[in-house]
Order: structure tokens, then C-alpha cells, then sequence
């Protein structure tokens, strides 16, 4: 009778895309802060990757958080055309330098100053979601990304943030 020798469970370390991005320092995040938005009225923002930056922006998750009913659209090439938003490189070890630009606007109409093609709605009634897009949604050179949110409450301030993490690669 043959001698099998048993050997306990074997245990491999899985390293995700995310994990791998993070250690080469492309992984940043783009935020508007706590943004006090009143009445019915929108918080946009834009993420563009400009041409000739021969970079892919593939977004990892967005994370929206209000203290009130808000409504979110994705556009794909929109643009907000408002104040800067700086991005923030994710691993502390690496500068914070990208060719990408980011901004946002707080005001009463519509803050996309361009851009038609959504290719995403939500909406949620108070409370913070996370949308994981996993890299699916990936943002070419010369191509651009915004958010409308509005504060669908129609008596009151809302607090509104947008958290975008997205791969530069």
C-alpha cells in the first residue's frame, strides 16, 4: 500500500489590480470635500484626461455621501469648467503629479457646461453609496467624465460630497 503523505491547505496571498496599482503609485482620488448645496440646487464635477497624455483614467468606485435626497447623472465628455480640484495620489510614497484635471461648481442651474451622453443615473435618499466601476468605465486621452448631483430637497441645505478613485495608467 502506497505511503501518502497529507499536506494541510495551501494558502496563496491574492494580489488584486487595485493592490498592484497602488504599490507603482497610479492610483489617485478626486473630491469635492463636504459641499453645502441648498435647495434644488446642483454640485458638478469633471475628471478630464487631456490629449497627448497617452494615460487611460480607468475608474475604480465613486462614492457619494448626503445628509438628503440628491439625484447623480454620469456624462460621459463633460465638462464643468469650474473651480480646480487637485487629485491626490493614494500611495504617500509617490507625488500627487497627473496630467489630469478635476473640478466642480455649486450653483442654482446646471452646472454641465457640456456633454449629452449619460450613461448613468441614480438616485438615493440620504446616506453614503459606493459604486464600484472596477476599471470598467476607463476614460481615453482627450476625453472627460462629470457628475450632476442635485439636492432633490426642495426645503433645505443638503451636504454633498463625490469621491472618485480611478487607476492612471
Amino acid at each position: 500500500m502506497p505511503n501518502y503523505n497529507l499536506i494541510g491547505p495551501i494558502k496563496a496571498n491574492t494580489i488584486t489590480s487595485s493592490e498592484i496599482a497602488s504599490s507603482e503609485g497610479i492610483i489617485f482620488s478626486v473630491t469635492t470635500g463636504v459641499a453645502i448645496v441648498a435647495a434644488n440646487n446642483y454640485l458638478g464635477v469633471d475628471i478630464s484626461n487631456p490629449s497627448g497624455s497617452n494615460k487611460t483614467l480607468c475608474l475604480l468606485n465613486l462614492c457619494i455621501s448626503s445628509n438628503l435626497e440628491v439625484t447623480m447623472e454620469i456624462i460621459l465628455d463633460g465638462l464643468v469648467n469650474g473651480t480646480s480640484i487637485t487629485p491626490h495620489n493614494l500611495n504617500t510614497a509617490y507625488s500627487s503629479t497627473t496630467l489630469t484635471t478635476a473640478s466642480y461648481k455649486n450653483q442654482s442651474g446646471d452646472p454641465i457646461a457640456s456633454g449629452t451622453k449619460i450613461i448613468g443615473a441614480f438616485a438615493q435618499a440620504s446616506g453614503v453609496t459606493i459604486y464600484p466601476c472596477n476599471g470598467n468605465v476607463k476614460i481615453t486621452p482627450n476625453h472627460s467624465i462629470a457628475f450632476r448631483i442635485q439636492n432633490k430637497n426642495g426645503g433645505s441645505n443638503n451636504y454633498i460630497s463625490l469621491n472618485v478613485v480611478y487607476i492612471e495608467s
